[in-house]
């Protein structure tokens, strides 16, 4: 079966109704979400399923007539009140609302941002959908054909431009398909009768875009092309139409629905019956296959490429075609089809062979240009490789045809192509060496080729041309280098920064440099871009004499990082290099103290080398450098000198400033004021102060002093700061000091200032009146006779003395008349009255202020001081009356303090001063004072009026000992209240404070003792808390009597108190006289237990409400039966759930009767499932028959299940036939043995689970023909296939194993998966069958395990074969090498070493065929040498002494110019002794050691080849021991050629003199000669050496030595031809002297040379 099905997950699982699982509130727009309206009418929900996470959100009350949840995002259409709004779930906000006035039918998304909305009458899209301002736009009228109908889709082409609605509408009871298929640009529909589905897709094949229209009718479906047209009209993708008749699998099924798969290129169509149906994009039907048991009402395209369907059952599935055996299946059928299908799905199983088929078809067919554009067609990850390109190139061209190769380049270019790297080097190669460019220059400026270094590397005689290659190369270096050698420095760098490469810019800059060119901007650029060290530019500018641009450069990178410490190296480095070479520039920036970040010791010694004292004293931090700069201050800055002197610690310092106040404190007074402010953390204040007060330097330490107090304040500094500013005569700043100051002496400051004779006393009064020494202070005025002082003291500076001032002058016997002038001054301050009037009274002297106290009241004043002290004056003088008459009129005074000085004088008066007070002070006194005197009528009297919880908790609190006296009183009292509230008030603190006997006593004499006589009797409240009190103290009978007697209170809560209190007779009592049934009943089951009472209460008064609670009761005692009655009766059909746990399993028969009476007025699922179940326990199938057959909710899958679990098969399968579950069918009929039946269950079930559990029941029953069928359809998956395997396995039934996976295989299900495992099968228990399997199907087998699998097995011969098909070829060739009696083959290694490219495989090859096959060795190298290092391969070969062996290899490659080659071929040459093949070898090939050859051959014992020596001498242009080599072995001429080609003027004059004063000459080979022969040698070679080198000899010279060694004769020629020159020579310069005209030619040169120097004349003013 060529389709895969997943059921992903069963709505009904998720909590959702299966009554809900409808097309109408069912939305599936994606594969991420649905959206279910769920509930009644009454109340909806809407639940949100992520398909992800198997997750859902339910939003509760949902209003909405319809929701959609997006294609993509957590978003959610909803539509209802003439609104669309769209809303974000993530966020939890509106993101548009558009107004809809029409009845939405049906709508959906288009696309991420368009929603297509069929209304009633119309077609509308609502455009930029996720945006805040949607646009709503009307596309078409619905048909009249279709407005009857129910729409089940819609759909619309990718330029909106074809609508397709199909709908279902009822035609004489039976459904017919209808589709209105709207034309945009001709504004027409069209209606298709019986057409039931319709979809569109659009998808890309072949490098052509379709975009698909397809509609069914009845079995056909019809699939047309709505894109772009021709100018003819046909579709600009060729495709026009196609008809495909469906193979439904009944007459009675039809298409419901219809996908398009752009990943597939397919329709996948869906019928009513669940059927799936897959047919290709041009209309062949591919595969089919049932999906679900159930219809599937609604599918949306997967991201998988197949489709997620809802099914009526409610189960989700996902379904696709199974990649692995599609193609197999259509190739078997359809070639053609395969094809198409393998290059439109290449990662289907099977679709690389299929294409590599193809194409070696077609190469060896010839058609070379088909073959090439399928290679392109099929990429860099297909057939586009080297090999392809190898295997052109290899191809014999065809007479009269071009090559292959050539025909494969132009298919590509042709086709618009781009070649690859590997391509254009191939097609460039040819071109660059026959110099024909212009065309491969064309195509690099458009794009056509690839560039790469190795392309512009052969184009490096064009510079244009090969930097274009570079830079689209991206080959940075190479393009530094060629812009560089011409000169475009800025070029450069731009590139450089834009590429991010920084690699050769210190070359870079020396060139700039030594070219002169723009070296500020070039240097910056470098630094600026990170493309070199900024120090490392630094230098070399200073190097070159670039120093101000190096501190350019150095100042930018500062201020750029703001000066921070980041740039410290740069600081360092910038001045350092100022110092050196600019020190007044150093200076500046050093004294402008904008660099803080440097190495300041370095620094500062070379301003001190540069004699830049200043700054090395701000920079030096040691002392014994700055003690050389500080010790004479004259110019220096106070802080400047204070700040250094301190950074020689405080103990240098310190003895520094006592040396220089020794020499002249008052010359450094600043400056060494400034030293003891900086030394004052780390010296004692008193020792610095002494510098200057030992000296009398007042100035000092007052300046000193003022910073003290400052920064430390102490007492001994505030006094001498005013010690030394009373010196100084700063009064105002004594004062100041002593009325801010926290840091005073005051005992010490004040003798000080009494002892001096100041100007004012105002220093003083300060003092004293800051410090509490007022006393002090007045003794001292009045002494002194200073009244006026005294007065002012008190009227101005502190009024509010006056007190403490009158009390010194009392205690001083001062004059009464200057201490009441003294009063005077502030009698109109109340605070200081009472003060004064307590100051008066501590020393009975407080008649004085009476007259003044009554005329301030009679004045008008209500202040509380004034009129307290009166009062007080009034009692303490007896007058009771008058003071009775002032407590009760007067409301000024304060009670509390009055009543406190009343209480032990006189109570009543203080009570009276105590209730008259407005606030709640003086209530605890009142309480406290009554008790005390017995008077609580009064107290009781006050309670009562008062209404203070407060105070009532106080008076009724248990610790009170007058609280009984009290309540006595109150009892008495009470009834006599003036306000319902004064009783509320009294009767809630009984009741708070728990004496309910009291309380009791109180509600009777209010209650029962008051009737008719009092309001309070019939109160309600009062009524119910006398008889809770009652009930609280459990005196029943009382209560009882309360009930008949009282009518006015809270039935249900007092009986409910009752109930609480276990007074359950009297809480029966009180239900029951209020009418109460439920509530009374309750009492007699759950409070009296007594269910036989309850029954009789029951039947008297006959309401369901009570037979409910009955039953409810007789159920939790265990009466089922007598339960189940009672519900009955009651017809309460709610409490099934408790019934359900209470009947079961012992009470099945009652359960039957209960829940058949709930069926009638409920309609549950539960209900329907448990009577279900009932009915299949006690095996009444038929009536569980007849129930499924009506209308039931029943769970059955649940109840199913629950059967199964219990061993009720027969009844389970009844339910699982009701439901069409053939999964758990297929388990009931495999419990049942009904194996054949399980088997066709299976079939129908189409699930892999169900699939694995009916293959094993059969395996483990010997049902092997049973098992084979399932096993079938489990190989196809990867997984199972695997289990299977392992169970066969287990249970040993391997024949039955291999017959099941090759009978797999011949019923067209040969994926990778089942020809592997049959693989891995063959290789465990039949490996004589595992190669020829291999060979068959090694493009249809996981190569890689089986790797594993022979590996493990050494199963040599396999393993070869798959890492050959592998591309493996390293390891291929390994195992052939260790292996070679099983592996080895000449051939195949030598195929296989043909493709391996790891240089250690080929070395050890190398050294395999050494060992074992030395006749091949030379085959091999041919073969692969050249992809191995030729140094490696001679080292290997020379290691064994078999050099000799490879000599044809050394042969053929020596071509190539590899130095270890022409060592090895020479090497070989000389042993072989071929001359002339030397002399050939060391001439053309001149890539070896010639100097150690050379010196090898000329110590060889043969001529010819010490000759060859000689020829290596000159080709390395060692004339010297070329010219030594010749002489020593007689060769004179060859010797002068040497000399005569080294051009060296020294070595012929040495030459020369060698030819006179040899003695000994030889002939060639080394023989001496005698005299005469020697004398002709030397006479010979003189000659050639005259001839040959005398333009290198100095005339002089020649004949100087011919004439010493009597040799004029044979240099006479040399004389001759040496005169004529000379001759000649003068000759002409006499013919130049006489006519001197300048030769035009070189009148033009000097000018050449002078403009190529720059002196020109030009806009500079040069002339």
């Amino acid at each position: 079966m060529a389709v895969s099905v997943e059921e992903r997950l069963q709505l009904t699982s998720l909590g959702i109704k299966s009554e809900s699982i409808r097309f109408q509130n069912v939305s599936l727009q994606s594969d991420k979400y649905i959206s279910v309206r769920d509930g009644t009418d009454g109340q909806m929900n809407l639940s949100i399923v992520d398909l992800g996470t198997q997750e859902t959100n339910t939003f509760p009350n949902f209003k909405a007539d319809t929701a959609i949840m997006h294609v993509s995002k957590k978003v959610v259409a909803l539509s209802g009140s003439s609104m669309i709004q769209i809303m974000d779930l993530d966020e939890r906000k509106k993101i548009s609302n558009t107004p809809m006035n029409e009845q939405i039918s049906l709508w959906r998304w288009l696309d991420e941002d368009t929603l297509g909305v069929v209304t009633t009458n119309s077609v509308y899209h609502l455009t930029d959908a996720m945006s805040a301002n949607p646009k709503l736009r009307r596309m078409c009228a619905r048909s009249d054909a279709i407005k009857q109908a129910a729409v089940m889709s819609y759909s619309a082409s990718h330029d909106r431009q074809w609508l397709a609605i199909s709908a279902m509408a009822s035609d004489q009871g039976r459904a017919v398909g209808k589709t209105q298929l709207y034309f945009k640009g001709r504004d027409a529909s069209q209606i298709l009768d019986g057409a039931t589905a319709s979809g569109t897709g659009t998808t890309t094949h072949d490098g052509k875009t379709f975009h698909l229209l397809s509609f069914v009718n009845g079995d056909q479906m019809t699939i047309l092309d709505v894109g772009p047209k021709n100018p003819d009209g046909t579709p600009a993708s060729g495709f026009q139409r196609a008809v495909v008749k469906l193979p439904l699998p009944s007459p009675e099924d039809f298409p419901l629905t219809m996908a398009f798969s752009s990943r597939y290129g397919m329709w996948f169509v869906v019928t009513k019956g669940g059927v799936l149906i897959v047919v290709d994009m041009f209309g062949t039907v591919l595969t089919s296959a049932r999906i679900a048991s159930a219809p599937v009402f609604a599918i949306t395209p997967a991201s998988n490429g197949g489709i997620v369907g809802i099914a009526m059952d409610g189960a989700v599935v996902n379904a696709t075609v199974d990649d692995a055996v599609l193609l197999d299946n259509v190739r078997r059928v359809d070639a053609d089809l395969a094809t198409k299908l393998a290059f439109r799905c290449p990662w289907l199983g099977g679709a690389r062979s299929v294409i590599d088929g193809f194409f070696m078809s077609l190469f060896q067919a010839g058609d070379y240009a088909k073959a090439a554009a399928l290679a392109m067609r099929t990429g860099t990850e297909g057939l586009r490789t080297r090999e392809t390109l190898s295997l052109f190139q290899r191809q014999p061209q065809t007479p009269g045809q071009p090559p292959a190769v050539l025909t494969y380049f132009q298919t590509l270019m042709q086709a618009g192509g781009k070649l690859l790297d590997f391509e254009t080097i191939e097609i460039a190669r040819p071109m660059v060496e026959q110099g024909k460019t212009e065309l491969l220059e064309q195509w690099i400026q458009t794009d056509k080729v690839t560039c790469s270094e190795t392309l512009g590397n052969m184009l490096s005689n064009q510079s244009a041309l090969a930097l274009t290659v570079f830079l689209k190369a991206q080959a940075h270096h190479r393009v530094v280098e060629l812009l560089a050698e011409r000169g475009e420095f800025e070029k450069v760098v731009a590139y450089c920064s834009r590429v991010n490469y920084s690699g050769d810019m210190p070359w870079l800059l020396d060139r700039v440099i030594a070219a002169r060119g723009p070296v500020q901007s070039i240097a910056s650029k470098l630094v600026q871009d990170k493309l070199m060290e900024p120090h490392a530019v630094v230098d070399t500018l200073v190097a070159a004499g670039f120093v101000r641009e190096a501190t350019a450069i150095l100042l930018d990178l500062i201020k750029a990082a703001n000066y921070d410490e980041t740039t410290a190296a740069h600081q360092t480095k910038m001045l350092a290099i100022n110092i050196q070479t600019n020190p007044d520039i150093a200076a500046s920036i050093l004294d402008r103290q904008i660099l803080k970040h440097f190495d300041r010791h370095a620094i500062a010694t070379m301003c001190e080398r540069a004699h830049m004292s200043l700054q090395a004293a701000r920079l030096f931090e040691t002392p014994a450098d700055l003690r050389r700069v500080l010790l004479a201050p004259d110019d220096m800055v106070p802080d400047f000198f204070a700040e250094k002197v301190m950074s020689l610690g405080p103990e240098n310092a310190m003895d520094l400033v006592l040396e220089i106040a020794g020499r002249n404190m008052h010359a450094y007074m600043p400056q060494l004021v400034a030293a003891c402010c900086a030394l004052v953390p780390y010296q004692d204040a008193n020792n610095l102060m002494a510098i200057f007060d030992d000296r009398q330097a007042h100035d000092g330490l007052y300046q000193l002093t003022s910073f003290l107090l400052r920064s430390h304040p102490t007492e001994d500094v505030t006094y001498k700061y005013i010690e030394s500013a009373v010196h100084l005569g700063h009064v105002q700043e004594v004062e100041r000091v002593l009325r801010t100051s926290e840091h005073i002496d005051a005992p010490r400051v004040k003798a000080f200032l009494m002892q001096t004779d100041l100007s004012t006393t105002l220093p003083l009064v300060t003092l004293c009146d800051r410090f509490n020494l007022v006393h002090e202070l007045v003794e001292f005025m009045y002494q002194r006779k200073l009244r006026r002082g005294i007065e002012n003291y008190v009227s101005t500076y502190n009024p509010r003395r006056a007190p403490e001032v009158v009390a010194t002058l009392l205690d001083m016997e001062a004059d009464e008349t200057f201490v009441s002038e003294i009063c005077a001054h502030v009698a109109d301050n109340t605070e200081l009255t009472a003060e004064l009037v307590t100051v008066t009274a501590e020393r009975n002297r407080a008649a004085i202020l009476r007259a003044t106290l009554e005329q301030r009241v009679a004045s008008g004043s209500r202040d509380t001081v004034t009129h307290s002290a009166l009062a007080r004056i009034l009692i303490e003088a007896g007058e009771k009356e008058a003071a009775v008459e002032f407590l009760e009129s007067n409301q000024f005074y304060d009670h509390l303090e009055v009543g406190t000085f009343c209480v032990k004088r006189d109570p009543h008066l203080a009570i009276l001063a105590f209730s008259n007070a407005p606030g709640t002070e003086c209530e605890v006194p009142l309480i406290q004072v009554t008790n005390a005197n017995a008077l609580f009528k009064h107290q009781a009297r006050f309670l009562v009026e008062r209404q203070s919880d407060a105070l009532w908790a106080m008076v009724l609190a248990p610790d009170n000992e007058y609280r009984e006296d009290a309540v006595q009183q109150v009892i008495q009292v009470l009834p006599d209240a003036k306000t319902p509230e004064q009783v509320s008030t009294a009767v809630k603190a009984f009741m708070k404070a728990d004496i309910p006997d009291d309380l009791i006593a109180l509600l009777e004499r209010i209650v029962l003792e008051s009737q008719g006589k009092s309001d309070f009797a019939s109160h309600a409240s009062l009524q119910n808390l006398l008889v809770l009190t009652a009930i609280k103290t459990g005196a029943e009978e009382r209560v009882m009597n309360y009930i008949q007697v009282l009518t006015n209170f809270d039935g249900a809560e007092m009986a409910s108190i009752a109930v609480d209190t276990e007074l359950f007779d009297v809480g029966f009592a009180i239900y029951s006289k209020f009418g109460l049934h439920v509530e009374a009943i309750r009492v007699l089951i759950k409070n009296k237990a007594d269910i036989d009472a309850a029954a009789t209460f029951a039947a008297e008064v006959d309401v369901p409400k009570v037979w409910s609670a009955l039953a409810a009761a007789q159920l939790e005692a265990g009466l089922v039966t007598e339960a189940v009655d009672s519900y009955v009766k009651a017809q309460d059909a709610k409490a099934y759930e408790t019934v359900l746990a209470a009947a079961k399993p012992d009470h099945l028969d009652d359960l039957q009767r209960y829940l058949e009476m709930a069926r009638q007025h409920l309609r549950d699922t539960t209900i329907d499932t448990e009577l279900c179940h009932v009915l299949a326990v006690t095996g009444q199938l038929d009536k569980l028959r007849e129930l499924l057959a009506g209308p039931n909710v029943a769970r059955l899958q649940s109840a199913g299940e629950l059967c199964y679990s219990e061993g009720l098969y027969e009844a389970a399968k009844v339910m699982f036939q009701a439901i069409s579950n053939q999964g758990w069918l297929a388990d009931t009929h495999l419990q049942l043995h009904e194996y054949e039946d399980a088997v066709d269950a299976a079939r129908k079930a189409s699930s892999v689970q169900t699939w694995r559990k009916v293959s094993r029941a059969c395996i483990d029953a010997g049902r092997f023909e049973e098992a084979t069928l399932c096993g079938h359809q489990l190989i196809t998956n990867s997984d199972e296939l695997v289990d299977l395997i392992e169970y066969y396995e287990d249970k040993d039934l391997i024949s039955e194993l291999i017959e099941l996976l090759e009978t797999g295989i011949a019923a067209q299900r040969a994926s990778i998966e089942i020809l592997t495992s049959l693989a891995v099968v063959y290789s465990k228990y039949a490996p004589d069958k595992l190669l020829d399997h291999l060979k068959a199907h090694i493009r249809q087998v996981n190569i890689a395990k089986l790797i594993k699998v022979c590996k493990a097995n050494e199963q040599w011969p396999e393993l070869v074969f798959l890492y050959g098909n592998y591309e493996e070829y390293e390891n291929a060739a390994i195992v052939c090498m260790e292996h070679p009696d099983e592996a080895w083959d000449s051939k195949r290694f030598a195929l296989i070493l043909d493709n391996v490219t790891k240089p250690d495989v080929i070395l050890r090859a190398v050294k395999f065929y050494l060992d074992a096959h030395e006749d091949l060795i030379v085959d091999l190298l041919m073969l692969v040498g050249a992809k191995v290092d030729q140094a490696k391969l001679i080292a290997i070969v020379r290691e064994q002494g078999k050099l000799p062996l490879i000599r044809g290899y050394v042969d053929n490659v020596q071509e190539r110019d590899i130095a270890v080659i022409n060592s090895a071929r020479n090497e070989l040459l000389i042993a072989d002794g071929e001359v002339d093949a030397l002399e050939a070898s060391v001439t053309t090939y001149r890539n070896f050691d010639q100097q150690a050859l050379a010196a090898e051959l000329k110590q060889h014992e043969e001529l010819d080849f010490r000759r060859i020596a000689v020829v290596i001498y000159q080709q390395l242009g060692q004339w010297v021991d070329g010219a030594e080599a010749c002489k020593a072995d007689g060769m004179y001429d060859v010797a002068v050629d040497c000399i005569a080609d080294s051009k060296d003027d020294a070595l012929a004059t040495a030459t020369l003199e060698w030819v006179v004063n040899n003695d000994t000459w030889v002939a060639e080979g080394g023989e001496p000669l005698e005299a005469e022969a020697a004398d002709a040698a030397r006479d010979g070679m003189l000659q050639s050496l005259l001839l040959r080198c005398g333009s290198m000899l100095e005339p002089h010279v020649v004949i100087e030595q011919a004439w010493r060694h009597k040799l004029t004769d044979v240099v006479m020629p040399y004389l001759i031809l040496t005169v004529k020159q000379v001759t000649g020579r003068l000759a002409e310069l006499e013919a130049r002297v006489k006519s001197p005209e300048p030769a035009p030619k070189a009148a033009a040169t000097a000018e050449a040379d002078s403009n190529a120097f720059g002196f020109f004349q030009g806009a500079d003013g040069f002339q």
